[in-house]
């Protein structure tokens, strides 16, 4: 029996899930203002509230009150059928307080939010309870929770405009079922409609079983398919690939043989030249030494000849000196009668 109070709580899960977690197309929506602000001037006996404008400078006179968007979660639960079905509740709802709300309320205005969730708390409360407690029986146990939260959703946002608060509710109801009790006569019917639901709704999930499992094989068949045939395009890839890898290679070694061979050319011939520069600075250092060569045997010859016009000079001075000095001495000498210069 737990299997089947279990299966009867996926099924209502399953059918309200999506249902409350989307606004509907008849559920109102809000137009928010994410920088809405009030502004307040009073001085002396005269003030003035209006709504902060675009491009706004706060003076020292101006008080500026922020109406921010609030996200309240509210929680409750309510046990139906003497605790049979306990349905917990969750209410998301984004809100924000109008100018006209805020103008009603300024006494208010630097905690509009939490006063918001004070003053209408218990509203909510029973406005949910009340749904939930008059909902026909056996209709949601057919169709499921979504209509149900649709029509929360709705009374809680009509409450909300009715105030001036602009808001946007989103509703959930999971049911849970405890054991099945002995059948009390006032609600037999209850009992049956979920009893044939549980049922109904094995035979389609075992039908959905079968289908997701017949649809699981076919795409596996399509993904072995499709792997295949991506195997051979890509062994078909691969081959192009080595093909033109293995031209681009062939090319690039001809690229290379042609290049080399210009290298060589090149080289050859710059080393050619390099040679012939060899040569012919050889022959100009060459040409240079000799001249040097020449130069320094010229220097050389004409002071060894200098040298000796020099040694030559001092012989002659040395050969005048002697002769002056020997006639001199001669003259200094005594004449001889005896000789044969006398004798004539």
């Amino acid at each position: 029996m737990n299997n089947s109070n279990a299966n009867i709580d996926l099924w209502l899960l399953e059918d309200t899930s999506n249902q409350s977690l989307v606004v509907s197309g008849d559920t109102w929506e809000p137009i928010f203002a994410p920088d809405r602000h009030l502004v307040h001037i009073k001085i002396g006996p005269y003030w003035r509230l209006f709504e902060r404008p675009e491009g706004f400078v706060k003076r020292f006179y101006h008080h500026v009150y922020a109406l921010p968007i609030e996200k309240w979660e509210l929680s409750t639960h309510i046990d139906l059928y003497e605790g049979f079905c306990h349905v917990a509740i969750n209410l998301d709802i984004h809100f924000q307080a109008s100018i006209k709300y805020a103008l009603n309320n300024m006494a208010v205005l630097a905690s509009i939010n939490a006063h918001i969730k004070t003053m209408y708390e218990d509203a909510l409360i029973n406005v949910i309870q009340s749904t939930v407690a008059h909902v026909s029986q056996n209709t949601w146990v057919r169709n499921g929770l979504g209509d149900i939260e649709k029509k929360m959703a709705n009374d809680i946002s009509e409450m909300f405009i009715l105030q001036a608060i602009q808001s946007r509710v989103l509703c959930e109801l999971t049911p849970t079922f405890t054991e099945f009790p002995d059948v009390i006569l006032s609600q037999e019917d209850v009992y049956l409609s979920i009893l044939k639901k549980s049922f109904e709704f094995n035979q389609a999930k075992r039908d959905e079983t079968f289908r997701q499992q017949e649809e699981i094989e076919n795409q596996l068949r399509e993904q072995k398919q499709r792997q295949i045939e991506r195997l051979e395009y890509d062994a078909r890839l691969e081959r192009e690939e080595q093909a033109i890898t293995a031209t681009n290679a062939l090319r690039l070694l001809e690229e290379f043989a042609v290049q080399q061979a210009a290298k060589f050319e090149v080289e050859q011939r710059i080393h050619a030249e390099k040679l012939t520069h060899e040569n012919t600075l050889k022959d100009m250092a060459f040409d240079a030494a000799l001249a040097l060569e020449k130069k320094q045997h010229t220097q050389t010859l004409a002071q060894q000849t200098h040298l000796k016009e020099e040694e030559i000079k001092r012989d002659i001075m040395l050969f005048e000196k002697e002769k002056a000095q020997w006639l001199a001495a001669k003259n200094k000498m005594p004449k001889n009668k005896n000789t044969p210069s006398s004798k004539q």
